[in-house]
């Protein structure tokens, strides 16, 4: 199979948009196709070449379609790609959790001679929403998780490789329940430590409103993951809960550790083994 001729993008929001206008810019004689129930605003830049009017137009002309919207409506999406979609279709998608999508998709796909399936999720992205927000190098230097099936032909599975490679992105190949566990740790529980921590400062600034006013730039850097949106984040806890929940469970245990030494030396281990993962494992300068 040759490298993708039209590309659709379902769901145009800021991963969607993004996605689409950094294809527009590497691959400019491929077609991009948008749907999205609730579009841009009119002058917003989505890079899309033409809006599909409805879901079986965008799932029906292309020969890669990437579903970029929430966990649960890519879960309701599926079956209804694996049925409207061309044969020489390849279907993937953004999600933030994979193992109860490849569950569905290999149900829903296992129709043999029909369009196939390649689990996907972004390392990227922003607090913020919406096509607005979309940056054509959001992707630049990003993992990009993808989750192997052998049902997948070799050629379509090595032009998404590349597709995503000229995007600027990273792929790496994981299983789907090897990923949803390390980004458990790596982007669930970062995105709830913030949560929480920002909620216990809420109930404190809703007693005494000086509690807001000591806040320095390190807390504000710290919340921004606190304005994320709801909605995306209830369906990624849902379909992630044991693996975040044990995440949770030994981020407690660390704080307690963490507690314990805060009036002798062993403290100090803890500060050299975050700050070798910053600087050393992420690449971080200090």
């Amino acid at each position: 199979m040759s490298d993708f001729s039209r590309l659709s993008v379902v769901g145009v929001g800021m991963i969607g948009a993004s996605l689409a206008r950094a294809a527009r810019r590497a691959r400019p004689g491929m077609e991009i196709l948008g749907y999205d129930p609730a579009p841009p605003a009119a002058g917003v830049n989505a890079g899309v070449d033409r809006w599909a009017d409805t879901l079986e137009e965008a799932l029906g002309q292309a020969d890669l379609v990437v579903l970029a919207a929430p966990v649960s409506s890519i879960l309701e999406l599926l079956p209804r790609a694996a049925r409207l979609c061309p044969a020489r279709a390849l279907v993937t998608d953004t999600g933030s959790t994979k193992e109860d999508v490849c569950r569905i998709a290999g149900e829903a796909f296992r129709a043999a001679g029909g369009p196939h399936f390649l689990g996907g999720h972004p390392m990227a992205g922003s607090e913020r929403g919406g096509a607005r927000a979309s940056d054509p190098d959001l992707l630049r230097g990003a993992p990009y998780a993808l989750c192997p099936d052998e049902r997948v032909p070799p050629a379509k599975t090595q032009a998404l490789e590349r597709l995503l490679r000229d995007l600027g992105a990273r792929p790496v190949w994981l299983a789907p329940r090897e990923h949803d566990r390390m980004v458990a740790r790596v982007s669930h529980l970062p995105q709830l430590l913030a949560v929480a921590l920002g909620s216990l400062l809420e109930e404190g600034a809703a007693t005494d409103g000086r509690l807001a006013s000591l806040a320095g730039p390190g807390l504000r850097d710290l919340l921004r993951l606190a304005s994320s949106s709801y909605p995306l984040w209830r369906d990624i806890c849902r379909t992630n809960a044991p693996a975040l929940r044990e995440a949770i469970r030994d981020m407690a245990r660390r704080l307690e550790e963490v507690g314990q030494d805060l009036d002798n030396e062993s403290l100090e281990h803890w500060f050299a083994a975050a700050r070798n993962f910053r600087e050393q494992r992420l690449k971080v300068d200090p």
